[in-house]
């Protein structure tokens, strides 16, 4: 009796794998909304030192009219009215998200003094010394400055209020890589490429910095995971050094120094209520999608909680990092760890992406391309990156699963073959939304308006000539095409690889639309509006079809006379017009050096021993201040 050898093992086990498994998708919710305001009058409660140290949408979901039998049905398949009212989602997520734009325009301040006011409405504390340099710097740059711009900064360094600034120093002096700042210079310790962009980015701003250590991430991942009851214990913590102190207590000067996933998710989250989710490799075999509390019917209503992997249960079926990272190593530790993006549960410090800021070519490419002359095509070219995939898990990462969803034939031949992509709970979420027409004819409007592909394979054990022994036989691997090519097309898909994405700013700067669906945050995300500077997508991609037809339609030759429409090219072209006109505003090389300095003056408080009485207040020392309350000691 021969004995089975690995290639033997491997087949019979995807052959269980096939029988077994399936993937699941979502069904809509209601968004979440918030709103803010801005108080008209400001008064300041100047607190004492002794206070301080104390530390005082619809009835029904839209996946339920789906016929269940497989996507050549034709029970239950979308009549005109529901296209209609579908269609009007997307129209209206787009008013809408205009009008967040311009609520976000009316915050802009045109004075230090309004800037000081505004950073001391949101922030609870006065602005950090050197923030007239840095006001400076940014005006001389026309920056456009708005305070919600730095949310992220705040919302990654907080935290570290609970830490005692001796502690923070030893942890950053701890972690290997870094970035070094003395006399106003930076320098990086290792000639490893991120490193050293990231240390001539930090250079251009180093003459607002005091000295200081800045720890780099030198790995694709992010790496600080702590567990949400921690990080609200040290929130809770660090709220007690939120205070206005007194101006004349304040000094402006600040001397430098040198030498697990699932808890990180708050316990009321989807992903927290099925915690083993996240560990398997396939999604639950349901017998409808899981809710999603950030669709608005079939489509992305809410962007920030869609790209927060706690709010989907079944998300790490559908994500190749969550699978198989290509490196893992996080610690449940509060470090100082800085790098260019994290999930929404990670404690990482976001700085802006080496690549974006270095310029490459092949990341930073002029579009000479008019919107008249573009194809009416979405094109994606990349690498099956994304994780370390191999024979039994590659179905359920998610550039594996977007190249063989936009593939017309591959789609065509799904019910004659044994397939773990095109699932009958993927077709019912992703057909629901679409015409009868279009749904009979999908693949062939799939192909006209879709040129996807792998470039590289990227195998586990590659073969002769790039091929790959399990993928060979589902994918061909395309040519690599440049960007200036690729804004030959209108839309521009953009998926995760291994952690940020090098090709977004310039998408963005780009005359055509990007399609985005990340799980990655990334320093430039409260600058964005989701609908008005680009189209959001759900991360398992099953809003993409209904998506692109809203702006591409269906011709007759296709959906027939009956059944054809026009698409929204007019919408299309004002995403693509306002993205870019807007990026060429906020996301420039001198806007992340921008940040970087407010990120890194911040920084350069949190570790000063005297932080609680660092600050700049000449813009308040000018006037008296005001009447304390009467009931204060």
């Amino acid at each position: 009796m021969h004995r089975l050898n690995r290639v033997h093992l491997v087949v019979c086990a995807v052959i269980v794998v096939l029988l077994f498994e399936s993937l699941s998708y979502f069904r809509s919710g209601e968004p979440t909304k918030a709103h803010g305001t801005k108080d008209a009058s400001v008064s300041y409660q100047y607190q004492s030192e002794e206070s301080i140290v104390q530390g005082t949408n619809s009835s029904r979901a839209w996946w339920q009219s789906t016929s269940e039998t497989g996507h050549n049905a034709s029970a239950g398949l979308t009549n005109s009215a529901e296209l209609d009212a579908n269609f009007a989602t997307i129209s209206q997520l787009i008013v809408d998200a205009n009008n967040t734009f311009t609520d976000l325009l009316a915050k802009q301040t045109m004075t230090l003094e309004d800037a000081a006011e505004a950073y001391r409405l949101r922030r609870g504390r006065h602005p950090p010394p050197g923030f007239d340099k840095w006001w400076d710097y940014a005006t001389a740059n026309d920056a456009i400055i708005i305070e919600d711009f730095f949310d992220q900064i705040h919302h990654d360094l907080e935290p570290f209020w609970s830490l005692s600034p001796l502690d923070i120093r030893a942890k950053a002096r701890d972690l290997g890589m870094h970035v070094r700042v003395r006399q106003n210079k930076a320098e990086a310790d290792t000639d490893w490429f991120w490193h050293v962009i990231w240390a001539n980015m930090i250079n251009e701003v180093a003459h607002m910095l005091p000295d200081m250590i800045i720890p780099l991430n030198a790995m694709d991942e992010p790496r600080i995971m702590v567990p949400f009851e921690e990080i609200s214990t040290r929130l809770a913590e660090a709220n007690h050094h939120r205070v206005i102190i007194d101006p004349e207590r304040v000094t402006n000067v600040a001397e430098g120094w040198s030498e697990a996933e699932e808890p990180a998710c708050p316990p009321d989250s989807p992903l927290r209520m099925e915690p083993n989710m996240l560990h398997m490799a396939t999604a639950p075999k349901t017998g409808r999608p899981h809710e999603q509390s950030f669709m608005t019917g079939a489509f992305v209503g809410n962007w920030t909680l869609a790209s927060d992997l706690c709010q989907d249960s079944s998300i790490g079926a559908f994500h190749g990092a969550l699978i198989s990272p290509l490196s893992a190593s996080t610690s449940v530790d509060l470090l100082p760890m800085f790098g260019g993006s994290k999930f929404a549960v990670n404690n990482d410090i976001l700085m802006p992406a080496p690549m974006a800021w270095n310029g490459e070519e092949r990341f930073d490419s002029q579009d000479p391309h008019d919107w008249s002359l573009k194809s009416g095509k979405a094109t994606w070219r990349g690498t099956a990156t994304g994780g370390r995939h191999n024979a039994l898990n590659w179905p359920n990462f998610h550039r594996h699963r977007f190249v063989a969803l936009t593939n017309g034939t591959k789609y065509s031949l799904a019910d004659e073959t044994s397939n773990r992509i095109f699932t009958r709970l993927q077709q019912q979420s992703a057909l629901s939304p679409l015409g009868i027409d279009l749904q009979k004819n999908l693949g062939s409007w799939i192909t006209n308006h879709n040129d996807v592909s792998f470039t590289d394979l990227f195998c586990d054990i590659p073969t002769e000539n790039s091929q790959c022994w399990y993928l060979s036989d589902e994918y061909e691997v395309g040519g690599t095409m440049s960007l200036a090519d690729q804004y030959a097309s209108k839309f521009l898909p953009d998926i995760d690889g291994n952690s940020f994405s090098g090709r977004y700013r310039s998408f963005l700067l780009s005359k055509s639309v990007p399609i985005k669906a990340t799980l990655y945050r990334e320093w430039h995300d409260s600058r964005l509006v989701a609908w008005k500077h680009f189209v959001p997508m759900n991360n398992r991609f099953t809003d993409y079809y209904a998506v692109l037809s809203y702006f591409v339609g269906c011709g007759e030759d296709i959906c027939g006379s009956k059944g054809m429409f026009e698409g929204h090219d007019a919408e299309a072209e004002e995403i693509a017009r306002a993205g870019s006109e807007w990026a060429g505003k906020v996301l420039r090389k001198v806007d992340m050096q921008i940040y970087v300095a407010r990120l890194l003056l911040e920084y350069g408080r949190l570790t000063n021993d005297n932080r609680d009485f660092l600050g700049w207040v000449d813009d308040l020392k000018s006037f008296e201040p005001p009447i304390s309350d009467s009931s204060d000691p």
